[in-house]
C-alpha cells in the first residue's frame, strides 16, 4: 500500500551500508555544496528527509 515505507527504510539501509563499504559520506537532506574529505562522492537522500520523516510525523499526530 501507499502507507507501506518498508521497502524504502530498506533501501535507505543498503543505501548507507554500500557508502560505508566504499568510503563515500552518506546524508539525508543536505546542501549539495558539501565536501567530502577524502574526495570521494557524497550520497545525498533527499527522499528519506521528505517522505519518511515526514510520514513519522503524522503516524504521531
Amino acid at each position: 500500500s501507499k502507507s507501506d515505507l518498508t521497502y524504502w527504510k530498506e533501501l535507505d539501509k543498503a543505501v548507507d551500508g554500500y557508502a560505508k563499504e566504499n568510503g563515500f559520506e552518506y546524508v539525508i537532506d543536505q546542501e549539495p555544496f558539501l565536501r567530502n574529505a577524502t574526495g570521494k562522492p557524497i550520497i545525498i537522500n533527499y527522499f528519506y528527509h521528505s517522505t519518511i520523516t515526514q510520514s513519522a510525523k503524522n503516524n504521531r499526530l
